[in-house]
């Protein structure tokens, strides 16, 4: 345990997402900034070598800072208070690490002023004077008063450091869980929507049964090959819209042999929207609907036209089925609920789904954002 530990504090030293690097950065010129016009008082434009000690020490503190703030800190916290079931003793563990950053840090900034470059930065003995007169206010600080002061400040600095650090991995946590309650209720209405699909597959199969066996036994194959393209779907929460479409043509093979002439399709998708996300078997769903409300019903030959085109930031798939005087059954719209709860938990208020009935045909089309670089 003792083992798994020092790696896992290692791993988490050597890998770190690029928010945080851009937060380190800040931090370090933060530090370097507070350093400098913390000296200010002690600089004399008549000695810029002064200055340039004093820039040159903020440079090196702000290093040695970010290093023990990423090495012993972050480490410690992400092992201790962010990946495991808080403890009381973890807390103390953290408590050790920033005691030990803050000496550390006192050790190196009392240090710095044994170096011959940084003795111009020496405070531990500190002369107020006025520039007209030769009297003025000695002050000097023994090694204990030193080491406290320092102590204090940099324990401050730490302490304010682990705050926001703690903030941003609390605000990063919640936002990964309100992801993952999201998907899984995505996945939870996608499984809703099986039980339509089974019904209806297995009612095509069956009308065939009794008129031609062998090819009730090639629906069949068929409906395995669309089974197991189901189940890898089923696994996520989202898919292209290339792999609804793959999933929806074993659809559409099955329903044409229990159909035939009376189900025709036309497709018209932009060639840059196949990659686009949308929840998985949502195409299916409307296509299900099309079929079972729209073109069953009806002893005439029907038209389902499947359109994709792009509009600006957002593209648009529109999906309509021919209607005949009393074809158009009246069904629930559970499908499309469950569709668009899915939309919502996706995209929230930048999505959109309307339905129209027309005299002669039955639309509904999803208007949701377009995203770049959905290659992978």
């Amino acid at each position: 345990m003792q083992t798994d530990n020092i790696k896992a504090f290692w791993r988490y030293s050597l890998y770190s997402s690029k928010g945080y690097k851009i937060a380190q950065a800040g931090a370090f010129i933060a530090f370097i900034s507070f350093f400098i016009l913390y000296a200010i008082p002690f600089f004399d434009i008549n000695k810029p070598l002064i200055a340039l000690a004093f820039i040159s020490r903020s440079l090196l503190e702000a290093t040695v800072f970010i290093l023990l703030s990423h090495f012993i800190l972050r480490s410690t916290f992400k092992l201790f208070l962010l990946q495991q079931q808080f403890r009381a003793r973890h807390f103390f563990i953290c408590l050790f690490m920033l005691t030990l950053s803050s000496l550390i840090m006192t050790v190196v900034s009392i240090g710095i002023n044994l170096l011959p470059l940084f003795q111009l930065t020496d405070m531990s003995s500190i002369v107020y004077q006025e520039v007209e007169s030769t009297q003025g206010l000695h002050i000097s600080f023994n090694l204990p008063t030193l080491l406290l002061m320092f102590f204090s400040m940099y324990f401050f600095m730490f302490i304010v450091w682990s705050s926001a650090y703690g903030f941003s991995a609390m605000l990063k946590a919640r936002k990964h869980l309100q992801q993952q309650v999201q998907e899984a209720r995505i996945q939870q209405l996608t499984n809703q929507l099986s039980p339509h699909f089974l019904f209806n597959a297995f009612n095509s199969i069956r009308a065939l049964i009794y008129e031609d066996q062998d090819k009730a036994a090639q629906t069949v194959t068929e409906l395995s090959e669309l089974f197991r393209f189901h189940l890898q779907a089923h696994l996520r929460p989202t898919s292209s819209l290339a792999e609804e479409w793959q999933i929806s043509q074993k659809y559409l093979e099955i329903e044409k042999v229990r159909l035939e002439q009376r189900l025709n399709i036309q497709v018209h998708i932009a060639s840059d929207l196949w990659q686009q996300k949308l929840p998985t078997l949502s195409l299916l769903t409307l296509l299900e609907n099309a079929i079972k409300h729209g073109i069953s019903p009806s002893s005439e030959a029907g038209l389902i036209t499947i359109e994709a085109s792009r509009q600006d930031k957002h593209w648009r798939l529109e999906l309509c089925n021919s209607v005949t005087t009393g074809s158009q059954q009246p069904g629930t719209t559970t499908g499309l609920k469950n569709i668009k709860k899915s939309l919502q938990l996706m995209y929230g208020e930048g999505m959109n789904l309307c339905y129209e009935k027309q005299k002669e045909r039955f639309c509904v089309w999803l208007e949701l954002p377009y995203v770049q670089n959905t290659d992978r």
